[in-house]
């Protein structure tokens, strides 16, 4: 079930506010982000054989307009969000059905949604909204409703913050320590909520209460839209934002590994300059990246695009160069007959007992004439 949710202020525009051009704007923005997301749908094959990438799935879209109830007063909150249920096959290269692997679809949940947000922006902003990007959540709101509207219109987050809390502490009280995040707050979504069945007349006449307590915000926002034109940046500054978005990117792809998945590289990219250039003007600067080398496209798992930059393989084979211009170039540390009683002194001052491939290593390192010593093994082996 891969979940797409508006934010608050998009909700209520569309719910409350009664225009419909935003639902039809959030379903064509969870269809941008589900053609993504297919390309990276895998069967498993089974035994001992690695997933093939098949970048076909079949889903069932269901679009609901509101929360769960919360405990407190029962008043189910306006919120348009889709259930995206994929089913548990798809089709391989030689006409196979196969269960799907869904390891890389959960892996591309943040660039899903990376995606869905971006479109959303765009969509809104040619409708007539003035949009401003929530720096804790990242997702585009629409300008003109108040914090307290917004926090009034989610009682049911305050519910599952409490029963979250309550949670860990019942689980610390039985010895397990749990840390706070997503997967601690998602228990206590589906531990405490309440049913769906309530009249939905009542409620709506409830929205329309509360948003009139706020002096019509939800009105007001999708009435100055109307009357409003377009608000789509000139191409050239899109393209030049998406340049800019693109370039922030690379540079921070680079940091931390030599490698990156495109995906990470494009979520970084998509969130940069959210409502200021589109999904597609990234799309086509990052494509141009990787004709102009700036990216270099590589393919260990067919149909998963990883990315190197000409700065990092710049830096490598400068590392190379050093490594190989090394080369029994330096006096060992030590050799010949005090090697092995002054390995054998150590370990036992530190009460260490080597195994054999662990000696040998420590051998290798201190008699070698080579300036820098590649040193490999697997985790927990005593690197």
């Amino acid at each position: 079930d891969a979940t797409f949710s508006a934010p608050k202020s998009v909700s209520l525009a569309a719910l409350v506010g009664g225009d419909e051009r935003v639902m039809e704007a959030h379903d064509r923005s969870v269809n941008a982000a589900l053609r993504e997301l297919e390309k990276y749908a895998q069967a498993r094959i089974g035994g001992s054989n690695p997933a093939e990438t098949t970048g076909k799935m079949i889903a069932a879209k269901f679009r609901h307009d509101a929360a769960r109830p919360d405990r407190a007063t029962g008043y189910a909150a306006p919120q348009l969000h889709t259930h995206v249920v994929i089913f548990n096959l798809t089709q391989t290269e030689d006409d196979r059905i196969k269960p799907i692997q869904p390891l890389e679809l959960f892996r591309s949940q943040q660039y899903a949604t990376a995606i869905y947000r971006t479109v959303l922006a765009a969509e809104l902003q040619k409708l007539g909204y003035e949009i401003t990007v929530d720096g804790r959540t990242g997702a585009p709101e629409i300008n003109g409703f108040s914090k307290e509207y917004l926090a009034a219109s989610s009682p049911r987050r305050d519910d599952i913050r409490r029963e979250a809390a309550e949670m860990k502490a019942r689980l610390a009280h039985q010895g397990v320590q749990v840390a706070d995040g997503a997967g601690l707050r998602q228990a206590a979504a589906k531990t405490d909520r309440m049913s769906k069945q309530y009249d939905r007349q009542e409620m709506r006449s409830r929205h329309l209460e509360m948003d009139a307590r706020f002096g019509e915000q939800a009105s007001s926002a999708v009435q100055q839209a109307y009357q409003r034109d377009s608000i789509n940046s000139p191409d050239d500054e899109r393209r030049s934002r998406a340049k800019e978005s693109v370039t922030f990117a690379r540079e921070n792809a680079g940091e931390r590994e030599a490698v990156v998945d495109k995906r990470k590289v494009l979520v970084d990219a998509l969130r940069r300059n959210l409502g200021f250039t589109s999904y597609e003007a990234v799309i086509n600067e990052f494509e141009s990246n990787i004709d102009n080398g700036n990216f270099i496209r590589i393919c260990r798992n067919p149909g998963m695009d990883e990315v190197t930059t000409s700065r990092t393989v710049t830096m490598e084979q400068s590392n190379i160069r050093n490594v190989v211009a090394g080369k029994g170039t330096h006096i060992p540390i030590l050799e010949g007959q005090r090697l092995g009683p002054l390995i054998d002194t150590i370990t036992a001052k530190q009460e260490v007992a080597l195994n054999e491939s662990q000696r040998e290593a420590v051998e290798t390192i201190l008699r070698s004439h080579d300036r820098i010593i590649g040193f490999e093994g697997l985790a927990g082996t005593g690197k």
